[in-house]
C-alpha cells in the first residue's frame, strides 16, 4: 500500500470458468450459486441476505467493480436457507438500478464555473454574478438590521 501512496486494492484470482471468475469478484461477499444467461451475458448471483449489502456495496460499487471486471451484466439476489429467494429490499433495488443508470453513462468531464471569488469594478463596467448579487442583498439586509438595533 505504501508503494500505491496508500491506496487499497482487491486482488481476484481469475479464472477461465465465468462462474468462479465472478464469484471471486464478488469476494468478500459470500456467494451462494451463480446462473448464468450466457446469450445475453447476465448473471444472477444468489448472496445469504445477510452479505447482500456486502456483495452490492457501498453505492453498488462492489457490485459494479466485479461487472466491469468480468464483463457480465450481475444481479444480485438475496436468499434464505434452504435455496428459497428472498425479497429484496426496496433500498437494494434502488442501488441496482442507480448502477445500471451509472453504467449506461460516460463519465462527464469536470464542470469548471467561473470563480464569483472575483470582485467585479463596477466602475469599469463590470457586472456582479448572480451569486454576488445575492450575498449583497443578504449583507444589507443583515447590515439593516444590526443598524436599527443600536
Amino acid at each position: 500500500m505504501a508503494e500505491l501512496g496508500g491506496e487499497k486494492i482487491d486482488i481476484i484470482e481469475w479464472s477461465e470458468d465465468p462462474v468462479k471468475f465472478i464469484a471471486n469478484s464478488l469476494s468478500p461477499a459470500k456467494i451462494i450459486n451463480v446462473q448464468l444467461k450466457e446469450d445475453v451475458k447476465e448473471a444472477k448471483v444468489g448472496v445469504m441476505e445477510d452479505q447482500l449489502s456486502l456483495a452490492i456495496g457501498k453505492a453498488g460499487q462492489n457490485v459494479r467493480l466485479a461487472a466491469r471486471l468480468s464483463g457480465w451484466k450481475i444481479d444480485i439476489a438475496g436468499e434464505k436457507i434452504g435455496g428459497a429467494e428472498a425479497p429484496v429490499e426496496s433500498e437494494a433495488e434502488e442501488v441496482k438500478e442507480a448502477v445500471e443508470e451509472v453504467d449506461k453513462q460516460e463519465e462527464p468531464e469536470a464542470e469548471q464555473k467561473p470563480s464569483d471569488a472575483h470582485v467585479p469594478d463596477l466602475g469599469k463596467g463590470e457586472v456582479p454574478t448572480e451569486n454576488q448579487k445575492a450575498e449583497t442583498e443578504v449583507g444589507e439586509e443583515m447590515q439593516e438590521g444590526s443598524t436599527e438595533s443600536n
